[in-house]
């Protein structure tokens, strides 16, 4: 936690008893806890895309790569030139490519899903576009 997010969780003596709250893979396990952890869309949408394929072993587990595209209202509401309008008209804007916090969850659950360990290399890009989402999953 402290390395990913570079925060010190202020519970972590219930980290044990989260279950992920992706429903789709942990009905069951969600259903009997009283804490569920939420992942954020980039985490659910990819191990969603690819948790059969890893599930089945019909994708390389050391050479996942997913580029996430998100409109901007992901990117939150604090101020950033690269967001404003004229700076990211007509382009795509690339951002965290090496260690995004996201890609331990991707890593994390995939793994779960795999019974081994699984590299996820993830680019998240922000496009001009207020919401939405665009995924290319592939090995």
């Amino acid at each position: 936690m402290e390395r990913v997010y570079g925060k010190t969780h202020s519970q972590w003596n219930l980290v044990s008893e989260a279950v992920n709250g992706i429903n789709e893979l942990y009905r069951n396990d969600i259903k009997g806890t009283r804490l569920v952890a939420n992942p954020g869309f980039f985490s659910s949408s990819t191990i969603l895309a690819l948790a059969p394929m890893v599930r089945e072993g019909l994708i390389d587990l050391d050479k996942i790569v997913v580029d996430g595209m998100s409109g901007t209202v992901g990117a939150g509401n604090k101020l950033d030139r690269a967001l404003h309008q004229p700076e990211i008209h007509n382009n795509i804007l690339f951002y965290n490519v090496v260690n995004h916090r996201h890609s331990y969850e991707m890593e994390q659950e995939l793994s779960v899903i795999a019974g081994q360990s699984v590299h996820v290399h993830f680019t998240p890009h922000y496009v001009l576009i207020s919401r939405g989402i665009l995924y290319e999953c592939c090995d």
